[in-house]
């Protein structure tokens, strides 16, 4: 009995220290202007959720604020594989995303003078006025 119970309380234990990032805890890092943590978040998440067409979407907005164009837009294509209907958020927005990584991969919008936030920052409407503004914006909900 004594061993159930301590096996019991070790997986849980191990259950709670293996626990993926939440989309609390990924704002959280946002709102702190703390992009390269809260990619390497969602960089978990993914791993662990590959079929979540919501993950993947927010990890490219992610990616893109980081100004990895490319790899923000293949995460955005798994994204609408996963779902095509586009479900997990405003497809309107979705697609203002894809168009803005699009220009941003041709190099449409000119030399950046910094980090662009992603579009749980806005960065569609912040792309029309700016080009990647450096103080942290607010933060939408994930």
């Amino acid at each position: 009995m004594k061993k159930a119970i301590v096996s019991l309380a070790l997986a849980l234990v191990a259950a709670v220290a293996f626990a993926l990032p939440t989309t609390q805890d990924v704002e959280a890092q946002v709102r702190q202007g703390n992009y390269s943590q809260a990619e390497a978040m969602m960089n978990e998440v993914v791993t662990a959720r590959p079929g979540s067409a919501r993950a993947h979407y927010v990890y490219a907005e992610i990616l893109a604020h980081n100004r990895n164009f490319v790899k923000a837009a293949d995460e955005a294509q798994k994204a609408r594989q996963i779902d095509p209907a586009l479900s997990f958020t405003d497809p309107a927005k979705f697609r203002a995303f894809e168009q803005l990584l699009a220009r941003e991969q041709s190099g449409s919008l000119g030399k950046q003078r910094g980090p662009c936030p992603p579009s749980i920052v806005r960065p569609v409407e912040a792309a029309a006025s700016r080009r990647c503004a450096s103080a942290p914006p607010a933060v939408n909900t994930l």
